[in-house]
């Protein structure tokens, strides 16, 4: 007997198994509208590193670079307000 006892799943284990497959049909994700979440500095870095390298090796850019006839237009993606994130450093302003 007590080998059987020990076989059986524990009661919470199977009840959490049965409220996830309920909870799988009966739900959809749903755009609720949260704010934009700019992403971490590092991927912005290698975002920007990965473009200068690409502007490296068109020689158009690069010749235009070399003149200083090469005009960039400020592109603002981070119109909106950043979302409070754990790994985000505050800065006062």
């Amino acid at each position: 007997m007590p080998n059987e006892d020990n076989r059986k799943d524990v009661w919470w284990k199977t009840y959490r198994e049965y409220r996830e497959e309920k909870n799988k049909e009966a739900t959809e994700p749903v755009n609720i509208g949260l704010p934009y979440q700019r992403p971490f500095r590092k991927t912005e870095v290698k975002e920007r590193k990965k473009v200068m390298l690409e502007n490296t090796n068109n020689p158009e850019m690069e010749r235009d670079n070399r003149l200083r006839t090469y005009k960039t237009e400020p592109v603002f993606e981070y119109n909106r307000a950043p979302v409070n994130h754990p790994q985000q450093k505050k800065y006062p302003h």
